[in-house]
This record gives structure tokens, sequence and C-alpha cells, in this order.
């Protein structure tokens, strides 16, 4: 896969899961991933570099790891009612676009001459 057809895929990626974090006011991830999206979509216009590329990748995915990081983040308000979590609404397909967008991170090194 070549690195703009994978930055155009990661794009795409970063603007549905930035929709999803945004159904979540409470979300401390949504700045992140905004920032990103308009990173990459920044680079996308112009001359890619493999430097940039590798930039980008590493931001977006130094926040999947450790305690307290965005692996550990769900989509989910407290419901007193029942006592229980509840994924917020609109956001089932949270965990797939998630890892969509770290496996496309990655891909956007491995195509890095």
């Amino acid at each position: 896969m070549s690195q703009l057809s994978t930055l155009d895929q990661l794009v795409d990626a970063l603007v549905r899961l930035v929709a999803l974090l945004a159904l979540d006011p409470a979300c401390q991830w949504t700045r992140h991933f905004a920032s990103e999206l308009e990173r990459a979509r920044q680079l996308r216009e112009g001359m890619i570099s493999s430097r940039e590329l590798a930039e980008l990748s590493a931001s977006i995915r130094h926040v999947f790891g450790g305690m307290g990081s965005f692996n550990d983040y769900a989509p989910a308000v407290y419901d007193s009612a029942t006592r229980r979590y509840v994924v917020v609404p609109g956001t089932e397909d949270f965990d797939s676009v998630r890892c969509e967008v770290f496996d496309l991170a990655l891909a956007l090194i491995a195509s890095t001459p």
C-alpha cells in the first residue's frame, strides 16, 4: 500500500473516530485526535516526507500505551438507575474504529521507504 493511500485511509478513520469521541462530551481524547486529523489533512495536501509521516504515526500511537491511556477509554456514561455504565448512543463501533486508526498509523511507517 502506498503512503498516500495509507494516509487517505488514516484521515477517513480519524474523521470517524473524532465524530465518535465528540458524542461523549466528557471525553478527554477528542482534542488530541482532532489535532492529529488536522495534521494528517495538512500532510495530505502538501509534500509528504517520511519524517513527517513517522512523526504523525508516533504521535497517534503514543496515546495507546500504558495505564490511563486511550486503550483504557470507553465511550460510556453512568446510569444511576441501573448503577452501570452504558455505551454512549452512536458509539457502538468505537472499538473497531479505534483499532483501525492504530493499525493505519502503524501501516503508515511500514509503507515508508
